[in-house]
């Protein structure tokens, strides 16, 4: 199952994140980390968590977790 969160509302699906991630457009969404796709329009900031690992907050001030992996595409995606 997936849960998707937009515009103050909340649907639950049976699909994987990985077909969600293939279906959506790559260049305004981003897989930051296993369980997490964010779009980038509601990127606010991105912070150092720990020594090695990193945090994405969005404009509603929820705070993602973000892998190694997805931090090198968001940097190629935020250029």
């Amino acid at each position: 199952y997936i849960r998707i969160h937009s515009e103050g509302k909340s649907w639950l699906k049976s699909e994987r994140l990985s077909r969600a991630e293939e279906l959506l457009d790559r260049r305004q969404f981003c897989r930051v980390h296993r369980s997490y796709i964010i779009n980038l329009h509601f990127l606010k900031t991105i912070e150092p968590y720990s020594k090695e690992s990193k945090v994405v907050k969005l404009a509603n001030g929820t705070v993602i977790p973000v892998s190694r992996d997805g931090y090198q595409r968001l940097r190629e995606l935020l250029g």
